[in-house]
């Protein structure tokens, strides 16, 4: 007789979340100063992350370290500036939400 109670998907092990150590964090900016949002290198760099946790990173961190202006100076296209700067005026509230978009 078959097994009712048998699963045909393998288990899959989620991965373990470790926290940023003080040496990864500054790796971290250091690298971004040189690489941007390169996130395949950063990958590279920190084998034992995975890229959401990488990117993640960033978001979270952005703008407490820095890493948002580098970005803004070194790395971002003109139609990434004019995003930015759109979100920055719509956030402040002078600029209509509805032309976010435009």
């Amino acid at each position: 007789a078959a097994d009712q109670n048998f699963d045909a998907t393998p288990a899959r092990k989620k991965p373990q979340v470790q926290k940023w150590t003080q040496e990864e964090k500054d790796l971290f900016v250091t690298s971004f100063n040189t690489h941007g949002k390169d996130w395949p290198t950063f990958s590279l760099l920190f084998p034992n992350k995975t890229k959401s946790s990488i990117k993640n990173f960033f978001q979270n961190y952005k703008e407490k370290l820095g890493m948002q202006k580098v970005f803004e100076e070194k790395f971002a296209t003109p139609a990434e500036l004019a995003t930015i700067r759109k979100a920055k005026l719509a956030k402040e509230g002078v600029l209509p939400p509805g032309e976010l978009e435009a």
